[in-house]
């Protein structure tokens, strides 16, 4: 039975000639019965013929009601319905160009604008579990969160009791020398829990330690993957890697994974205090990020560091505006993209409104092309043509026309989101968030 079918399903589609000949054939023999049969019962010829047309009601609408049966068929009607809609383009250049121009515009700044939220907003940050990774900042006299002081870090790190690890961070350009060719290049400064906080070890060599984040300790030097392969020609061997960084010459220890890169665009971490802690409590110096312990919510975190926060606010001697008034605890991501949310959310529902004006201004010029073409639509109902393959026909025209302005919109919104460099999110750069 299936065989039967799926033979018949191929030759209807690729035998069409034949198919067509064999229903015209068909068709009229079975007019010819009609004829014979009125002929038999005492009509002359012109009667008889045009009762038994009268009976099979129309030859074209006949053989438009087998085609919609025939297995294979609507497929083959689907390629005609766009080479025909292909024909009625090119038929009306203008009234193409205007549709897809309207429908690319659309569909270009919306793709665009929501390819920058998705990187920005919605796209997780590519660390192991980033949704565990928190901010941890000092909330000022102003309300608003700002980077730690030494001793304040300190404190939240020995004395909270709901994340794995803390580290703080800081970067700058420094000059840097030792390597093949000097260069200036981003080099952060990090505590020994750095990147315990990320769940990252090297590829190659080994991971700071608390002895190496000591006063006079021996200066050591973590490099990015892409250094190591551009400015150390990918040496295994670190015990002969040196570096001067601003002057100080510093141990290669290891290699950072490729795909690591926090903060934005460094290549190289050094370990901080080596010069020994500020004791200021107002002196803000670091931004510092924690990984939460399995279990904990963020509201456990957040009230945790806050309590710290608050208790060194109430005993500390430097009672002042710059002192901490409180603390607190974010996702990493949010601490990142905080600022920038309302302006973006606000951009993608303007844009999305326009996608709508668009899509209303195409289905307005549809319906007067429509309109216009009241005389084909006449004539192919006349010739046997039904309603449903009319409205097939314009759908497959939109369809065509949706296909071309979509088209160009994407590429449009690709060129656009490369132009701008958007649609990666600012790693490493914090922003004040509420």
């Amino acid at each position: 039975m299936f065989a039967t079918r799926f033979g018949s399903f191929l030759r209807n589609l690729f035998c069409s000639k034949r198919v067509e000949a064999d229903l015209d054939q068909e068709v009229q023999c079975h007019l010819e019965l009609l004829i014979a049969e009125n002929i038999s019962m005492g009509m002359n010829g012109a009667e008889a013929e045009r009762a038994a047309r009268m009976e099979l009601g129309g030859i074209e609408q006949v053989k438009e009601q087998v085609r919609e049966v025939q297995a294979g068929n609507w497929l083959r009607s689907v390629a005609a319905d766009c080479r025909y809609g292909l024909r009625q383009i090119r038929k009306n250049p203008g009234f193409a160009a205007v549709v897809i121009l309207t429908l690319a515009l659309g569909i270009g700044a919306t793709t665009a604008i929501f390819s920058v939220v998705y990187g920005v907003l919605l796209r997780p940050l590519p660390y192991k579990n980033a949704n565990r990774i928190m901010a941890v900042q000092e909330v000022g006299s102003n309300g608003r969160p700002t980077p730690l002081a030494d001793p304040n870090f300190d404190d939240f790190r020995d004395q909270n009791r709901t994340f794995e690890a803390i580290a703080k961070y800081h970067e700058n350009v420094a000059s840097i020398s030792g390597a093949w060719q000097p260069t200036r290049s981003e080099v952060s400064a990090v505590s020994p829990d750095f990147l315990k906080v990320f769940e990252v070890q090297p590829v190659l060599g080994r991971d700071f330690t608390a002895s190496d984040a000591k006063k006079g300790a021996e200066r050591t030097v973590l490099v990015g993957y892409g250094y190591w392969k551009t400015h150390l020609g990918a040496a295994q061997d670190l015990s002969q890697a040196h570096l001067k960084i601003d002057g100080a010459v510093y141990a290669v220890i290891g290699v950072i994974p490729a795909e690591f890169r926090f903060p934005a665009d460094v290549d190289l971490w050094i370990p901080t205090d080596l010069d020994g802690e500020s004791s200021s409590r107002t002196s803000h110096n670091y931004e510092a990020v924690g990984r939460l312990r399995d279990g904990v919510t963020v509201q456990q975190a957040n009230s945790d560091i806050s309590t710290i926060a608050r208790h060194i606010h109430e005993s500390s001697s430097e009672q002042n505006d710059y002192l901490l008034k409180d603390g607190t605890a974010v996702p990493l991501q949010k601490s990142i993209t905080g600022g920038a949310r309302p302006a973006l959310l606000v951009l993608l529902f303007a844009v999305g409104f326009l996608l709508l004006v668009a899509c209303a201004n195409v289905a307005n010029l549809l319906l007067a092309q429509a309109a216009a073409r009241g005389q084909e639509l006449a004539i192919r109902t006349a010739i046997g043509a039904m309603r449903r393959r009319l409205v097939r026909q314009f759908v497959t025209e939109a369809f065509l026309l949706s296909l071309a302005g979509g088209a160009l919109g994407v590429v449009g919104a690709v060129w656009g989101v490369k132009l701008r460099g958007w649609g990666t999110p600012p790693m490493g750069t914090t922003s004040s968030c509420s």
